[in-house]
């Protein structure tokens, strides 16, 4: 019999007892065994039991709680729980309520993943500052991938249909098995030798993470990481990630993403070409014209040549008429005094000096008469001169013999080198069309 000061419990004050006893002592536990008992009702909650050759334990897994696994849960699946034990009170049954979930072989595998993912972070072989760029226009496109798989289909179907044109070139290879990672590392390689295209996808359909693994195995993230040709990733399902994903130079969700990524829109390129060569058409008229009508006011401003050489003949006749003038009144005025002189002589009758002076007359006249001509063929040789110059300067001949005038980007004429600068706009005239062109170099 229980005595007086000793506590009689309820079942349920039992129950809850137990449950405080163990989930205070047993906490975030690992469990591995193998799944019996199944059952996984419309709630979404999952009930089985652990079991060993041993023992047995009963576990739930309640919907909000991690399942790490690709693979669908059965009886004989031998698996690997995190959780802590409880107590159900209600029944007094003794369970681990599970919040982690993952397959044994999984289990391993990911340990090796992050073991594998963190010796080559430290090494820095995922540096973006190493990633090479995708070519936009590849001359060819290299594939590695399982020749009858269902993401080379995917791929070639994309390609075809954005870039039917550029030539694509399949090196194959295994992508699940034991072996599949050294045939990838071949193909790789092999296009690297090859020299054949200058982007490759590397690819294959989603699976699981044993699967997936050679795209996990050192040798193939070292290839990837070594090849001077752009590596694009394209593996699984966009929540499926590789540690070739981290090495490759850039990841793409999907093998049909990748093929886009890869290749271009040659119909969308087009477009822009075709909107980008009319704006530069455009461009150039509204150009030309702009030029034109700059080059029409400069020659509604310049001096016709034809006209100043006119107005020159025209001076020219005037002055030569004034000096006709001058030069008649000179003689005229020496008639004039060698008159009054032979009347004075008449008068005094000094014949020996009659005789001199006119003889010195004579002589007066014939020097008069040569500086004359010698002054109308000076005043002559004076025109032709400048009517010579005045053609020689016309602008258009000068053009014509060779010559060019150069504007700058504000259409002002250049006329010292080190006004300009390098990958300056400028445009040269010639005696017939223009040129606009780049300057690359600058010489003093």
């Amino acid at each position: 019999m229980p005595s007086e000061s000793q506590k009689i419990f309820s079942v349920g004050e039992l129950n809850e007892s137990v449950h405080r006893l163990i989930s205070g002592q047993l906490k975030n536990i690992f469990v591995k065994g193998e799944i019996s008992n199944l059952a996984q009702p419309a709630s979404g909650h999952i009930y089985f039991s652990l079991k060993d050759k041993n023992a047995q334990v009963k576990c739930a897994l309640f919907r909000n709680r991690v399942l790490s696994t690709n693979e669908p849960l059965k009886n004989g699946l031998e698996i690997i729980i995190h959780g802590s034990p409880s107590i159900y009170t209600v029944r007094g049954d003794y369970q681990i309520i599970v919040d982690y979930l993952e397959t044994a072989g999984e289990g391993l595998l990911r340990r090796k993943f992050e073991e594998l993912k963190q010796k080559l972070l430290q090494e820095g072989l995922f540096e973006n500052s190493s990633k090479k760029t995708i070519s936009k226009w590849p001359r060819a496109i290299g594939i590695v991938t399982s020749p009858t798989g269902a993401a080379i289909r995917d791929v070639l179907s994309v390609i075809n249909r954005r870039s039917p044109s550029i030539p694509v070139i399949i090196y194959p290879c295994q992508v699940q098995g034991k072996n599949a990672s050294t045939t990838i590392v071949k193909a790789i390689q092999k296009a690297n030798e090859r020299h054949e295209c200058d982007t490759l996808i590397l690819t294959r359909g989603g699976g699981s993470l044993e699967d997936l693994w050679p795209f996990n195995e050192e040798s193939t993230v070292r290839a990837i990481a070594q090849s001077y040709i752009p590596i694009l990733s394209a593996v699984g399902h966009e929540t499926d990630f590789t540690i070739s994903d981290m090495a490759a130079d850039i990841r793409a969700s999907t093998p049909s993403a990748g093929a886009e990524l890869a290749s271009p829109d040659v119909r969308q390129a087009t477009t822009i070409f075709h909107n980008i060569n009319m704006r530069l058409r455009g461009a150039i008229e509204l150009l030309f014209k702009e030029q034109y009508g700059r080059l029409k006011d400069i020659k509604n401003s310049l001096i016709s040549p034809e006209n100043k050489l006119l107005v020159n003949l025209q001076l020219n006749d005037e002055l030569f008429r004034k000096l006709h003038e001058v030069i008649n009144n000179k003689i005229k005025n020496a008639n004039i005094k060698l008159s009054f002189l032979n009347t004075r002589l008449l008068q005094t009758k000094p014949n020996n000096l009659i005789t001199e002076n006119i003889k010195s007359i004579c002589e007066l006249k014939i020097i008069l008469k040569s500086l004359l001509a010698q002054e109308i063929q000076l005043l002559r040789h004076r025109t032709q001169t400048a009517s010579a110059v005045l053609k020689s300067n016309n602008p258009r001949n000068i053009l014509k013999r060779g010559y060019s005038i150069t504007y700058d980007q504000n259409n002002n004429i250049i006329s010292d080198s080190t006004t300009q600068t390098a990958d300056s706009k400028i445009t040269t005239t010639f005696y017939k069309g223009k040129v606009i062109s780049k300057i690359e170099k600058i010489i003093e």
